[in-house]
């Protein structure tokens, strides 16, 4: 759908030194091939349903005498206001730049509104207040690219990328608790992800299995490492085997039993 406006900056068409070398005439007629590319199917082009017009055809259009009107062509030409391309095509160099930057706009709002959410939309044109800034739909800023917009990237360390881990500590069971604290908002620091482990290679010396205390840990949704519950029940039966089957303290409980069952019959 064609836009049925454009934006005019009078600033930039009074100080543009292109556009104000030509004469009122040249300017006049200036304005007027705008509002014909503005209606092109190529936008910022001289083109009329997709041909270049001849110069009578423009010459009615625009209402004016041929002379005035090659003469205002001439010296928008030789001032650089306009410009041919390799076809004769007269163009508009900056309504050509905004329509690009439009359409690279559009693209990205299809994506929810940042061009890296699905794929790479990149836009390297710099916007420079020229005459045709009459026909920018963006701003007169000198230099706009979208990727300019200002985007948080957050470079997180990838798992796959540990170095120097323990020959006991298996990288893949590793990573996996480290994608397990990133899943409960917990991610781990280089810090914290020695420090546990060490805490780690403690509870290993004690007899626990690191893998296990790992899927353990997982799968009661804990943020550290604890001792395995069946390593703590040997440790309590151990305890129970060496000092009584209630945890008394064995033959010496008894002699003092006995001892204060003497003393209480004399």
């Amino acid at each position: 759908m064609k836009a049925p406006s454009f934006q005019f900056y009078p600033a930039d068409w009074l100080n543009d030194i292109k556009l104000q070398s030509c004469s009122l005439q040249a300017q006049g007629l200036f304005i007027n091939l705008m509002c014909l590319m503005h209606q092109s199917s190529q936008y910022g082009y001289l083109l009329i349903n997709g041909h270049k017009p001849l110069n009578k055809v423009l010459i009615k259009l625009l209402r004016t005498h041929h002379k005035l009107y090659q003469a205002g062509l001439k010296e928008l030409l030789t001032y650089g206001v306009i410009k041919e391309d390799k076809n004769g095509v007269i163009y508009c160099e900056r309504m050509v730049k905004d329509e690009y930057i439009r359409e690279v706009r559009r693209e990205a709002g299809k994506l929810g509104g940042s061009p890296l959410l699905k794929q790479k939309v990149k836009q390297k044109v710099k916007q420079k207040p020229t005459p045709s800034s009459s026909s920018s739909s963006s701003s007169s800023s000198s230099s706009l690219t979208l990727t300019n917009i200002k985007k948080k990237s957050i470079k997180e360390k990838s798992p796959d990328q540990d170095k120097g881990l323990p020959d006991w500590l298996p990288v893949e069971i590793w990573n996996e608790f480290k994608k397990y604290r990133i899943k409960i908002k917990k991610p781990l620091t280089e810090y914290a992800e020695s420090l546990n482990i060490k805490k780690l290679e403690k509870l290993k010396e004690q007899g626990n299995d690191p893998i296990k205390v790992i899927e353990e840990t997982i799968m009661r949704s804990w943020q550290g490492f604890f001792p395995l519950k069946e390593k703590q029940g040997d440790n309590n039966a151990r305890f129970k085997s060496e000092n009584g089957k209630d945890g008394s303290l064995g033959d010496g409980d008894d002699k003092y039993s006995k001892l204060g069952r003497t003393l209480s019959t004399e």
